[in-house]
């Protein structure tokens, strides 16, 4: 039996509500602990007490409160330091954090990685089919896993699974099982098909890692459909939310996209961003708000074409789905 974090319920209120939530029989623990200040991580620790620890990646989400991306290394970085000796710590050894997370673990250290020589080891992948092969170092296993979302990220992600799993006993059989039949929550890479267009609603939340990360996902997979990006504003980037955005619209310049359509007045930037990065200007376009993204999406956007939501969740980007699904309806 398994407890784990409801929702999103990651901070000094929802995880005490998440563990208080147990069930008496539980014997494994699975929570996430968030944080976008200093000081969070420690406190969240005290509440939670891990014995088992990874980080998943170090972005600039929340930079407006840490200022530099090592300062939010070293804040998530608290996490391994309260690992018990007897624990155990799961590292990215393609972060390039990693030597520093490494030395802030007096516990056993298991290793994922897309190229180096680690515990767990992706050693095959296949973009169109979602198929990845990992190598186990201590077994020599190599499995393959039919991982059910795309993009490198995911293949990270699916690895950390593997690494606590099998660390955990649980047989290779199992693990494929559980990843193969993984079902994405909702607005996290969530797809529907309204009015014979493609919509993939990942718009829970972003920010300048998880944004590049699900457009090149994007951009890779599929067939011959044309691909649109919608995008609204990253928040909480503070004083380089500026310049956040005009990278981004220059990296949507250089994918494979049909058009873009960027919202408020930080997706203005984005569109000029990738006006600036040699994308035509015929192919972008601003609207002011949800609404008038949805009429773009109309006029522009053909039977069968593919959609990427994507936006800070201040931006209530799921508002788009919900009225072209009620003009749907409405025929």
């Amino acid at each position: 039996p398994v407890a784990y974090t409801r929702g999103n319920w990651n901070n000094e209120i929802g995880l005490p509500m998440s563990i208080l939530d147990m069930e008496p029989s539980c014997r494994i623990g699975v929570f996430e602990i968030g944080m976008n200040h200093a000081g969070e991580i420690d406190r969240l620790c005290d509440v939670l007490n891990p014995s088992w620890g990874l980080i998943t990646n170090i972005g600039r989400a929340h930079i407006e409160f840490f200022g530099t991306e090592e300062a939010i290394a070293k804040e998530k970085g608290c996490l391994l330091k309260r690992l018990p000796g007897e624990g155990m710590a799961v590292l990215n050894r393609d972060d390039r954090f990693f030597s520093m997370f490494r030395s802030e673990c007096r516990c056993r250290v298991v290793t994922v990685s897309m190229e180096q020589d680690a515990d767990y080891r992706c050693v095959k992948r296949e973009y169109d089919g979602n198929k990845v092969c990992i190598l186990e170092k201590t077994s020599g296993d190599e499995v393959c896993l039919d991982i059910p979302v795309p993009g490198i990220h995911n293949v990270i992600n699916a690895m950390f699974a593997v690494a606590i799993a099998r660390s955990a006993s649980v047989n290779w059989d199992k693990i494929k099982e559980s990843i193969k039949n993984y079902k994405s929550l909702p607005m996290r890479w969530e797809k529907k098909i309204i009015n014979k267009i493609v919509v993939i609603n990942d718009a829970y939340n972003s920010n300048p890692l998880s944004m590049r990360s699900a457009i090149q996902a994007f951009s890779e997979v599929g067939g011959k459909s044309k691909k649109w990006l919608v995008l609204g504003g990253m928040l909480e980037l503070g004083d380089v939310a500026i310049r956040e955005h005009e990278e981004l619209g220059r990296f949507v310049a250089g994918r494979n996209i049909a058009g873009l359509i960027a919202i408020g007045d930080l997706g203005e930037i984005i569109a000029q961003g990738a006006r600036d990065g040699g994308f035509k200007g015929d192919k972008v376009f601003h609207c002011a708000n949800n609404h008038e993204a949805v009429l773009r999406i109309i006029e522009k956007i053909d039977a069968n074409d593919e959609v990427l939501l994507k936006g800070s969740r201040g931006m209530h980007m799921e508002e788009i789905v919900q009225e072209m699904e009620r003009r749907s309806r409405q025929g």
